[in-house]
C-alpha cells in the first residue's frame, strides 16, 4: 500500500486552512498572494542557501527546486497568503513579537515531526533552537511586509 508524501498532506492542510480563512473573513486575495509568493521566494533562497551550505536535506518530494520540495514553495505561498488574512495592517510591537513568536515555536515543532519522520534532516551546526530563531526573524519581517504590501 502506497501512502501519500507528508510534503502532499501538508500543502493539502495548507490549501485547506487558507480557503476557510478566505471564506470566512472576505479578505483582499490579490494582496494575501502577493504576501504569500512574497515567503515563498524569501523561503526559496533561505532554504537553498541552508542547502547548499550543508546545513539540511530533504526526502521524497515529487520534485526538487533546488535543494526545496516544490510542495514547500506552495506551502509556504500559502501560508503567506493565510497570514496576511489574519494578522493586522498596523504595526503593534506585541502583536508582532507575540504571533512571530507562536508562528516560530509551531513552525519548528512542524521541522521536528519532519525530521523524526526522516523527511528532513539537520546537518552540521543547524537544529532547531536555530530554526526557532530563523523563523521567528523571518515572520517579525513578514508582519512588517504585510503593512507595505497593504499600502502599495
Amino acid at each position: 500500500m502506497a501512502l501519500m508524501s507528508i510534503w502532499i498532506f501538508l500543502f493539502l492542510l495548507s490549501i485547506g486552512i487558507f480557503s476557510v480563512l478566505a471564506v470566512l473573513l472576505h479578505k483582499n486575495l490579490s494582496e494575501a498572494l502577493k504576501l504569500g509568493l512574497y515567503l515563498a521566494i524569501f523561503d526559496f533562497f533561505f532554504e537553498n542557501l541552508g542547502g547548499y551550505f550543508g546545513l539540511w536535506t530533504t526526502k521524497n518530494s515529487i520534485l526538487f527546486l533546488g535543494f526545496v520540495p516544490i510542495e514547500v514553495f506552495f506551502i509556504a505561498t500559502l501560508a503567506g497568503a493565510t497570514y496576511y488574512l489574519l494578522f493586522p495592517r498596523n504595526w503593534d510591537t506585541a502583536t508582532a513579537l507575540s504571533t512571530s513568536f507562536l508562528i516560530a515555536v509551531v513552525g519548528a515543532m512542524l521541522e521536528a515531526g519532519l525530521v523524526s519522520g526522516g523527511y528532513l534532516e539537520y546537518m552540521n551546526w543547524w537544529n532547531s533552537y536555530w530554526a526557532v530563531l530563523a523563523y521567528f526573524l523571518t515572520f517579525l519581517m513578514m508582519y512588517k511586509v504585510n503593512l507595505l504590501i497593504t499600502k502599495s
